[in-house]
């Protein structure tokens, strides 16, 4: 029985730092300074702590004039625009002021401000009020992330549970935009305005966008997979570039590569044998900061049951199903702690910090204990042996039969080989045996004889 690696090379992206997710812009000099409101609707709106705050009041029309204009936070009344016709306007501290638009201004924004707000209107035509309320949530943390996987530019995969943050490939890194906005399907998810232009956007609080304009998407589940759609308007020319990202969600099956490159070697391990450690051959010793996923598969299926993964960021995890009988190391390996199960095909699956994706797989035969295979450096696979494949030919094009340091035995085809092997190995042993003491027993007479 043999063990099989494929290999297959895929297409390139180069990833952007990023490490602030928040609704805001980075292009403009208040943009930088001043952390923008994210609206869910007109009336629910997210603000980061910290900062110098506009509340927009939903209840007013743009370009209408009013007599009056009210800021209520339950009974306080906040703030007052009156028409000088009618009266002076009026604000309950200093942290509290009114924008020509009739925003509602909060400086040093704080967790005490959270709650809702209520903005009434008194246009000058009609002299009928209107009202309606605002919930204001406080931003105290922004959410971490991690750098979506690629296999293409369009091709990106994430981990079910984890936090992930997708590029926009249609915003240009340093261009001043108008508009950015994330669509899933026909749905808008999320949206950045320039403040000239209009408000930030999210339809919900699973989305943010980064401040790169890349879209963070919270605590990833199965429902997050499918097709997305960056639009980018740049402030200079007006004119909408669109760019469209294929999101995998991973967990708890990892899918099989197509057109891949097939190349075999020899690996026999000892049933009940534990604590065997495999390098995986796809992964490079200059890749060390790259993503690293196990999986357990055969020649039938399409997908693959994941085992566990180790990420670029260095964070390990297995698998509930497998944890026990698997770990990964830091490095990324994978270590076996038991053999008793079936016949196993391991895949292992590289998301490199630069472009494209790396796949490759053992098939593994477990043998009765009588069964030998010897390794190129101790000559036989012990209990806490690791197997390490020689990367140099493998990734010069070469076909790598002589590269894996794994095995030098070459076993006939059929299922019945081995056991048969350790009974003549036996029976041998049990011939040679009987005639030493045939042999000895003949002695014995011989010295008998000659002593009478």
């Amino acid at each position: 029985m043999v063990a099989l690696f494929v290999f297959e090379t895929c297409a390139s992206l180069h990833y952007l730092e990023d490490e602030h997710p928040i609704g805001a812009s980075r292009f403009t000099r208040t943009a930088r300074n001043v952390k923008l409101p994210t609206y869910l609707s007109p009336n629910e709106v997210v603000l980061p702590r910290g900062h110098t705050q506009h509340i927009r009041c939903p209840s007013y029309i743009k370009g209408e004039r009013v007599s009056l204009v009210f800021w209520f936070k339950g009974e306080q009344l906040l703030a007052r625009y009156t028409h000088p016709k009618v009266g002076s306007s009026y604000a309950w501290s200093d942290r509290y002021r009114m924008s020509y638009s009739h925003d509602l201004v909060i400086s040093h924004f704080d967790l005490q401000d959270q709650g809702e707000y209520v903005c009434s209107v008194v246009p000058s035509a009609t002299g009928l009020q209107r009202r309606q309320l605002v919930s204001v949530t406080v931003l105290t943390d922004v959410p971490s992330f991690k750098e979506a996987m690629y296999n293409t530019t369009s091709d990106a995969y994430v981990q079910r549970n984890k936090t992930y943050h997708i590029q926009c490939t249609s915003y240009r890194e340093g261009e001043s935009v108008s508009l950015v906005f994330w669509f899933k399907g026909g749905q808008l998810i999320t949206r950045f305005a320039n403040p000239a232009v209009g408000t930030n956007f999210i339809s919900s609080r699973h989305y943010w966008m980064s401040s790169s304009h890349g879209l963070v998407i919270n605590r990833v589940q199965a429902a997050d997979d499918g097709d997305y759609m960056c639009g980018v308007v740049p402030t200079a020319t007006g004119v909408q570039r669109k760019g469209s990202v294929r999101v995998t969600v991973l967990g708890p099956k990892f899918p099989i590569v197509d057109d891949a490159l097939y190349v075999n070697t020899g690996l026999i391990l000892e049933r009940g044998q534990g604590h065997v450690t495999m390098t995986c051959p796809a992964l490079r010793m200059d890749q060390q900061a790259a993503t690293v996923y196990w999986s357990l598969g055969n020649e039938e299926t399409m997908d693959t049951s994941i085992i566990g993964v180790k990420f670029s960021d260095g964070e390990a995890m297995v698998s509930d199903d497998y944890r026990g009988d698997y770990n990964i190391t830091d490095g990324g390996s994978l270590v076996l702690n038991t053999l008793d199960m079936p016949t196993s095909r391991f895949w292992c699956h590289v998301f490199t910090d630069q472009p494209g994706l790396f796949c490759a797989y053992y098939d593994i035969t477990k043998t009765v204990p009588c069964s030998t295979t010897e390794s190129a450096t101790s000559g036989k696979v012990g209990r806490s042996d690791e197997i390490i494949p020689q990367e140099s030919d493998i990734f010069q094009g070469k076909a790598p039969y002589d590269s894996i340091a794994l095995s030098t035995a070459k076993l006939p085809d059929g299922p019945y080989i081995v056991p048969v092997a350790c009974l003549l190995t036996v029976l041998i042993m049990f011939i040679l045996v009987k005639g030493d003491i045939r042999n000895e027993d003949a002695e014995s007479g011989m010295q008998t004889q000659g002593n009478k």
